[in-house]
């Protein structure tokens, strides 16, 4: 695998693609963890979503990422910051559906 960029936001050429992957990430980043936390899921689960929805997603994007998420430290960086952006923006939605009121 060559030493291509990892990030390939400005690589999508139609506005249908660009409105699903903004879809796409309303759905990991508020519908899916306001659902976790409505099934009254604990708290621990929500890192764990964020871990496996930040691989998917960064797999979703390019399947040549598999190898070299495990290869390169840029790819690895890229899957750590899409996990941490899931984990920071998931949480109020998550602290919505469990009903807590600050």
């Amino acid at each position: 695998m060559s030493d291509e960029p990892v990030c390939g936001a400005l690589g999508y050429s139609t506005a249908p693609e660009v409105i699903m992957r903004c879809v796409g990430h309303l759905i990991v980043v508020g519908a899916l963890p306001f659902r976790l936390g409505q099934t009254g899921a604990p708290w621990w689960c929500l890192p764990i979503f964020a871990v496996v929805a930040g691989v998917t997603m960064t797999l979703a994007e390019d399947l040549r990422f598999a190898r070299a998420i495990f290869l390169r430290r840029d790819v690895r960086g890229y899957a750590q910051v899409r996990i941490a952006f899931i984990a920071l923006l998931g949480t109020p939605p998550f602290a919505a559906g469990t009903g807590f009121v600050a």
